[in-house]
């Protein structure tokens, strides 16, 4: 397995996580696992993670990686809390944690279970939103 696609896919996240150096986006890695394990058969380029997924030894290595991406290799503020996603959105916490289970924003979780997501995935989702509502 570890010489197939998804296992190299998998390496490279487990490697990434742990500090070791990566040449590209290791988001692109982390969304074709993703989307190979959790894709919705239905809408297309959605995903709906397990519950408790971020609880898992894989969920955890998942969102080591992405926050490592963020707070190394965008500028700083991009990462948001719930509380600042549920003000941009005008939602409830509740809705914020719904649309991350659902996939339509991507969650990352710290060592102490708290939710993060990108401000520019938070804003994009909420023009899209005003766009179809108004």
């Amino acid at each position: 397995m570890r010489a197939g696609p998804l296992g190299q896919r998998l390496t490279a996240i487990a490697d990434y996580a742990e500090r070791y150096a990566y040449q590209g986006d290791i988001r692109v890695e982390l969304q074709s696992v993703i989307m190979t394990l959790f894709a919705d058969m239905i809408q297309q380029h959605t995903f709906r993670y397990p519950q408790k997924f971020h609880q898992t030894p894989l969920g955890s290595l998942f969102s080591q990686a992405a926050l490592r991406f963020f707070r190394q290799e965008r500028p700083a503020g991009r990462l948001i809390k719930v509380a600042e996603a549920r003000q941009i959105c005008n939602v409830s916490r509740q809705i914020i944690h719904e649309w991350a289970a659902d996939g339509l924003l991507w969650p990352m979780y710290d060592e102490h279970g708290t939710l993060w997501l990108d401000r520019a995935e938070v804003e994009r989702w909420q023009q899209k939103r005003a766009l179809s509502q108004g």
